[in-house]
C-alpha cells in the first residue's frame, strides 16, 4: 500500500483519486525504460572495451 492509498482508505473511500499518481509513477517507469533500451546513439567499440576491462 503506498502513502496516497492510506490517506484515500483512512478518508472514507470514495471516489479512487490516487489512481493518477499511479498512472504519473508507471508512465515515468515507462519512460525510464525506454531511455535505457534505447540510448540515443549507440556505444562504440572502444566504450565497450573500456567498459569490459574495467
Amino acid at each position: 500500500m503506498t502513502s496516497p492509498d492510506a490517506v484515500w482508505a483512512a478518508s472514507g473511500r470514495g471516489y479512487f483519486w490516487p489512481i493518477w499518481p499511479i498512472f504519473g509513477w508507471g508512465a515515468s517507469m515507462v519512460i525510464q525504460g525506454w531511455k535505457m533500451s534505447h540510448p540515443l546513439r549507440p556505444f562504440s567499440e572502444d566504450e565497450i572495451q573500456r567498459e569490459m576491462l574495467r
